[in-house]
């Protein structure tokens, strides 16, 4: 499993609309549902390609559960299949809705991985602090 990187406290429909903006895709549900956090799959994944192929691409699983919590990653080819840079991912997304406006802040998460630090970005209304 991914870790969480990314903590919304936006609703997801306005969060769904700033991925779209952003042209981020939906992603086939039977090839991207692999992961599951507390045993549920995620609601919604998106992907965003880059460099105009499938390959090299942005992506994003979320989960809602009071506050809607998801993990980024950039996926890079390799020939063993990718490997999945959370740092890269996350920091894309929290720049994507910061420069719309929204507060982020980080999270410590205590949830270190391989290739993940354990901290998540979390993002929301400057007015609206928890």
């Amino acid at each position: 499993m991914d870790p969480v990187t990314l903590i919304f406290r936006v609703p997801l429909n306005e969060i769904l609309a700033i991925f779209s903006e952003d042209k981020w895709e939906a992603t086939s549900r039977l090839v991207e549902n692999s992961a599951t956090l507390n045993n549920m799959p995620p609601g919604v994944t998106l992907q965003k390609s880059l460099m105009g192929g499938p390959l090299l691409r942005l992506h994003v699983r979320l989960w809602k559960d009071g506050v809607v919590i998801g993990n980024a990653h950039l996926d890079i080819p390799t020939l063993a299949g990718h490997v999945a840079n959370h740092t890269i991912g996350k920091s894309y997304v929290a720049y994507m809705f910061y420069r719309r406006g929204y507060a982020v802040n980080l999270a410590y998460l205590a949830n270190e991985h391989e290739d993940h630090d354990g901290f998540a970005v979390e993002i929301y209304k400057p007015d609206e602090r928890k």
